[in-house]
């Protein structure tokens, strides 16, 4: 058991598959159709996936980019695993950013109705 050095809780044991390096670092949240949805902080990263501290109110759906770069050069596909109030962890996906896109935009496409005519 360790204890949490912002909270001073107890954690339980370290469960992840790979060692976190704790780092302070700002990137950007964006949807998988390539709409930004907030800024974030990177708390901790390791090979398999990133802890985050986000605004309680930014929506963050169960698939994301994580964009690390303000040009989005470095930029890693993301599934949601936990969130409480004001963080979140998220597991890396082992597929490439077009191919997360191209699901998001097949499936809004199955989702839509038609367009909207007016008189």
């Amino acid at each position: 058991m360790t204890t949490h050095p912002a909270r001073g809780r107890t954690l339980g044991p370290n469960r992840r598959k790979a060692a976190r390096r704790d780092l302070t670092y700002v990137a950007t949240l964006v949807g998988v159709d390539a709409v930004p949805l907030g800024r974030c902080s990177v708390l901790d990263i390791s090979t398999t996936g990133v802890r985050l501290a986000t605004d309680p109110e930014t929506i963050v759906p169960e698939e994301f980019v994580l964009a690390l770069t303000s040009t989005r050069t470095v930029q890693r596909a993301c599934r949601l695993v936990w969130r409480n109030e004001d963080e979140l962890g998220a597991e890396f996906q082992p597929v490439e950013i077009d191919d997360v896109t191209t699901r998001a935009k097949d499936t809004i496409r199955r989702r839509r109705i038609g367009p909207i005519e007016i008189d």
